[in-house]
């Protein structure tokens, strides 16, 4: 084959690259049809002063670090542990932000999330839908029905919408459902102080956490469940007390309204009632307890001790100041 002039050469590199990017391109976008056709893919509509035709790129980060983030600290509260955390995410928390942006419209701030199966090396099960999807998904459900959020989480969210303008707001649609989320939106999920308040005793049947080895779950009659945090010194004591009514003492707080964390100190057995001879589950009959209450016979009312229990003229009185005196 002839030798090209040393000029040509750029040009032939640059279309046989054109090509090869095209054809990539091609397939790349065939690959995320098929995907994001799937019923786990998840649009967002964002909206804001800085998402006017298009999106700035300083808001598209601040967007998706502040999602991310408040996804990451919803899958840890739903566990039971610590929302807050720095250093590397545990893989647990990776693997419920384990998504891939496969759309993002021209012109417009509207984009495409599809969940992404977790790494193996993450030692976690996969499944259908993967971890991301169902993190996701729980999250709309306690915004849908205005659960208070864990103070972390609602900041999150507000950091996202804010990243967008003051003004900012997103939508989030999924199969079946569109969930927008506003300022209005996330102020109605922000805990107060009193949730917030600090709690140093909890009552209830305490039971195993299976996926946390080193936790448990008291759960209070009024249906709270209560992920509870201790030392090793005193798993031995626990040891003796699964499934058992419990009175514990420590410090924790209400995460939700239905949900608490605590960190237990000490642990005591609730002792149970013991039934008396006042209470019997038999059907004693009623000759038998007049007998033993020593009633022989109806004795009226002076064995009352009241012999002047009913007086007309107070009778009168009474009736005058009910209904007016009507002589008058």
């Amino acid at each position: 084959m002839q030798d090209l002039p040393t000029t040509a050469r750029p040009a032939i590199l640059a279309f046989e690259l054109g090509c090869l990017f095209r054809q990539s391109e091609a397939t790349l976008l065939e690959g995320v049809s098929r995907i994001a056709d799937t019923h786990h893919r998840i649009d967002l509509h964002i909206t804001g002063e800085r998402a006017l035709d298009g999106i700035e790129l300083v808001a598209l980060d601040g967007f998706i670090t502040h999602l991310l983030a408040a996804l990451r600290d919803f899958d840890r509260y739903e566990r039971g542990a610590e929302t807050r955390k720095s250093g590397t995410p545990e893989a647990a928390a990776i693997a419920s932000t384990a998504f891939r942006l496969v759309r993002l419209e021209a012109g417009s701030a509207d984009a495409t999330l599809v969940p992404i199966q977790q790494a193996e090396d993450l030692a976690l099960p996969t499944g259908d839908p993967p971890r991301a999807r169902i993190v996701f998904d729980k999250l709309l459900d306690a915004i849908q029905e205005r659960w208070q959020l864990p103070r972390d989480v609602a900041t999150s969210l507000e950091g996202a919408r804010k990243s967008c303008g003051h003004d900012g707001a997103f939508t989030v649609r999924t199969t079946g459902r569109e969930v927008a989320i506003t300022r209005a939106t996330i102020a109605a999920v922000t805990p107060g102080d009193k949730d917030q308040a600090q709690v140093q005793a909890i009552s209830g049947r305490l039971s195993r956490l299976a996926e946390s080895p080193d936790q448990a779950l008291i759960r209070s009659p009024d249906g709270t469940e209560w992920v509870c945090s201790y030392e090793a010194s005193l798993a031995p004591r626990l040891q003796t007390l699964w499934r058992t009514p419990v009175r514990a003492t420590g410090e924790g707080r209400r995460t939700g309204p239905r949900r608490g964390a605590f960190q237990l100190d000490e642990v005591e057995p609730l002792v149970d009632g013991t039934q008396t001879q006042f209470f019997s589950p038999e059907h004693i009959p009623t000759d038998v307890l007049l007998e033993d209450q020593g009633i022989v016979s109806a004795q009226g009312l002076d064995a009352l001790g009241a012999e002047h229990l009913f007086d007309d003229e107070l009778e009168d009185a009474y009736l005058a100041a009910v209904f007016g005196d009507e002589s008058g």
